[in-house]
């Protein structure tokens, strides 16, 4: 399947380092890029929960207002995921002041919002790089984005909202609530497997804990069996070879694959109970533009995306990555500015 060669006339790079589409190029790695009607859109901000809490609820570093107008006026948006709203949703399930739940997914959804489906990220990137390999050609990143909240949650199974039209945020939180009252609970009983897995990890010898081809193959194994996706069975040695050779083919499954390993490779840090929860963030990490997460899995995100880049350059993980809202609103700032010295 060589793809050397072949160029398409004209491509916008994205200033922020977004995997939107696959671009055959005449380097070894495809190099991905973005047209100018992807350019145009929104920029994607996903917030670390905390930071996203205190946005909200504790009007830091502004107003939420002046919030709103920063990010409309520099055409971005914050990015809503199942696990960041579960987190403000969660409460309800120990009896918390449903009206104060209420009201804060109101102010959240003030903001302007977009809604990301990382659940069925797996999903998606499989299914497209099965398709591209059969038909050699290179992957088109998967849209994994959604226009409301139950389609968030819509690939853990049916929703009882999925009929209902004009519903605002809080009120589909509340009806899923009261469907499915244990799809708001916390990842507490997950966290100690999780937690289990990483300590028994951690007695293999540091030399065998690399993401190889088989590993990552296993991941993927694993993913498509869920969720029932049909593998290039008759040449899975080659597919797989082939998926391993660009991390930009899987990003999700690649990357989530070096950081669980970075994470048992660090012996002296213990596993805390809300890791799992921002791990799940970062599932989303191929798909936005600025990013903020936890300061320790920051440490291991800077990691995994060294080692990436190094392998593919063009997948610009490393500069998606701001340490808080502050830091978020200068990025849009100054990429605006630029915009406007080249008009």
């Amino acid at each position: 399947m060589e793809l050397v060669g072949k160029r398409y006339e004209r491509t916008i790079r994205d200033p922020y380092g977004q995997i939107a589409h696959g671009v055959a190029s005449p380097h070894r790695y495809v190099n991905i890029e973005v047209t100018e009607q992807q350019l145009m859109r929104p920029t994607r901000v996903l917030l670390d929960t905390k930071d996203l809490i205190d946005a909200v609820e504790r009007e830091a570093p502004l107003p939420r207002s002046d919030l709103g107008r920063e990010l409309r006026e520099h055409n971005a948006q914050i990015v809503l995921t199942f696990t960041n709203v579960r987190e403000f949703a969660a409460p309800l399930t120990h009896g918390a002041d449903i009206l104060q739940v209420r009201w804060l997914l109101q102010q959240i959804e003030n903001l302007p919002i977009c809604y990301i489906d990382e659940n069925s990220i797996m999903k998606l990137e499989i299914t497209e790089a099965v398709a591209a390999f059969r038909e050699q050609r290179e992957v088109c990143v998967p849209d994994p984005y959604v226009q409301r909240f139950d389609g968030v949650v819509s690939s853990i199974g049916p929703m009882p909202t999925r009929v209902l039209v004009n519903q605002r945020l809080d009120d589909l939180v509340f009806l899923l609530w009261r469907a499915k009252p244990n799809l708001l609970r916390p990842f507490s009983s997950l966290s100690s497997v999780f937690r289990g897995g990483i300590q028994t990890n951690r007695k293999i010898p540091a030399a065998r804990l690399a993401v190889t081809q088989p590993r990552l193959a296993a991941l993927i194994r694993q993913q498509a069996e869920h969720w029932k996706v049909s593998l290039a069975s008759d040449d899975s040695d080659r597919f797989f070879k082939w998926v391993f050779e660009n991390p930009a083919r899987c990003p999700t499954a690649r990357y989530q694959c070096e950081l669980y390993l970075a994470m048992v490779r660090n012996s002296t840090n213990m596993v805390k109970g809300n890791d799992l929860a921002d791990l799940a963030q970062t599932w989303t990490i191929p798909y936005v533009d600025l990013i903020t997460v936890d300061r320790r899995i920051s440490g291991y995100c800077a990691q995994v995306n060294r080692r990436l880049e190094k392998v593919n350059p063009t997948l610009g993980y490393t500069r998606r990555f701001v340490s808080s809202v502050s830091d978020v609103l200068l990025r849009l700032k100054s990429h605006h500015e630029t915009e406007h010295r080249f008009t």
